[in-house]
């Protein structure tokens, strides 16, 4: 049992959600994402808007998101209707 995940994803877009190159690390993750009683993405806005071809959850699936800097509005009023939190690490 997981109490906190903190999970780096390769990649982000609202569409596809978080995603990854690499079919086992997306299956490892999809299982810790379903396991853990908080999820916590840490996130690399230059990966925003991209997508790889595995994906191992979308907004729904997260508590908070730690991002390096500020995310683009559509991407917060999608955080926002799923009840995730974001945070800014400057």
């Amino acid at each position: 049992n997981i109490d906190i995940a903190f999970i780096v994803p390769s990649a982000f877009s609202i569409k596809d959600g978080f995603t990854s190159g690499n079919y086992s690390e997306c299956e490892l993750k999809s299982m810790v994402v379903k396991k853990a009683r908080r999820v916590v993405i840490l996130l690399d806005t230059a990966k925003l808007d991209k997508s790889l071809p595995f994906t191992f959850c979308d907004l729904s699936g997260v508590h908070t998101i730690v991002a390096n800097d500020h995310l683009p509005e559509e991407i917060c009023e999608a955080a926002k209707a799923a009840d995730v939190e974001i945070i800014i690490a400057k």
